[in-house]
């Protein structure tokens, strides 16, 4: 899958620290293991549009790059500006772009964008909670040398980091903190549409029903949906293989396909019932741990946390789940397919 910008370095000193909840399990981490333990909360002042809602993560982080664009005499989005200015490596242009198709360009071109940004909001005091959660996965999980042959592809890695990876399920990703800063910092709607619609994808298991010319029409086992993607690597397939994969909706007006962005994984040996099973069971154990760690949340918290199957998927019951389920399911690897060997296994419910 072509990333035209996979770096992704996490500006903090490396640490030995496995997973910072991992010790803790998976009921501990539902209730939150970092920031925005008190559930979304109001921000006037800051740049997101009209006093929106806000978690304690991102009304931080704003606050800390209005801070930090004051100091240098600059607004936010003369402060972005620069950042994007002065990336290395620079961000893609439209030129080196104009070879893929014109959806797909969509989203690699906001890919590019929210790497620059990434890079430098990680460097932010504010965002330290979530900056653990990513230095721990960038330690062990990383698609780079020497490991390049590990089965964490750089689409997924670089997606998941973005736009998944919280202190807590339902939790404020970097992707949620750009969209915090809206208009602010000079995003304009287009780009605020396409980063909100890859905020609000996962990773998900689909039934492959076959290809037709350069798309693949997909059943997302998880809600039944059956989409029409491009494939942009063209990974041919027998149909009833079980895909693990994240598909992005139409980007474009008019458009009716769907945008497959990461490498497609491809599970062996299972079946469309067996997978249908793994999410029942992973969103009974999300569910569980989601219950029991309300108890005593704001109010606000305990409506706005996501459906089980879903929270199962995009988040998983502890923080790098699914990115060790590929590490240790990877059983082979080509140019546009990595085969995984079965389904991750499911914790057993929290207690009480």
């Amino acid at each position: 899958m072509p990333v035209v910008r996979v770096r992704w370095p996490i500006p903090c000193g490396r640490q030995s620290e496995r997973d910072p909840y991992e010790r803790r399990g998976h009921a501990a981490w539902r209730r939150g293991g970092g920031s925005n333990r008190n559930g979304p909360r109001r921000n006037p002042g800051s740049s997101a549009e009209g006093g929106c809602t806000l978690g304690d993560l991102a009304a931080a982080v704003v606050a800390e790059v209005e801070s930090v664009a004051a100091r240098r005499g600059l607004t936010p989005r003369h402060l972005v500006a620069e950042w994007v200015r002065t990336a290395d490596p620079p961000v893609a242009s439209a030129r080196s772009l104009a070879h893929l198709a014109p959806d797909h360009r969509v989203y690699m071109s906001a890919q590019n964008l929210m790497s620059v940004l990434s890079e430098q909001l990680t460097g932010l005091r504010a965002m330290q909670p979530l900056v653990r959660v990513l230095r721990a996965a960038d330690d062990r999980y990383a698609p780079r040398w020497p490991r390049w042959r590990v089965a964490v592809t750089k689409s997924f890695f670089t997606h998941w980091a973005m736009f998944d990876a919280a202190t807590r399920p339902g939790g404020e990703t970097v992707g949620a903190c750009v969209l915090a800063m809206r208009a602010g910092a000079g995003l304009d709607a287009q780009v605020r549409n396409t980063v909100a619609r890859m905020q609000d994808s996962y990773m998900a298991l689909y039934e492959q029903q076959g290809r037709h010319g350069d798309c693949v029409q997909l059943r997302n086992i998880a809600t039944g949906l059956v989409i029409r993607a491009f494939d942009p690597v063209a990974y041919e397939g027998p149909p009833g293989e079980v895909w693990y994969a994240r598909v992005l909706p139409p980007p474009l007006r008019g458009g009716d396909r769907h945008v497959v962005v990461t490498t497609p994984y491809v599970l062996t040996g299972v079946g469309v019932e067996e997978a249908e099973r793994c999410i029942a069971g992973g969103a009974e154990v999300c569910a569980a741990a989601d219950a029991a760690g309300v108890v005593g949340a704001a109010r606000g918290e305990a409506q706005s946390r996501p459906s089980a199957a879903r929270s199962f998927l995009k988040y998983g019951p502890t923080p790098m789940y699914w990115l060790r389920f590929v590490s240790r399911a990877f059983r082979e690897a080509r140019h546009n397919v990595v085969y995984l060997r079965g389904l991750p296994s499911i914790p057993k419910p929290p207690s009480g």
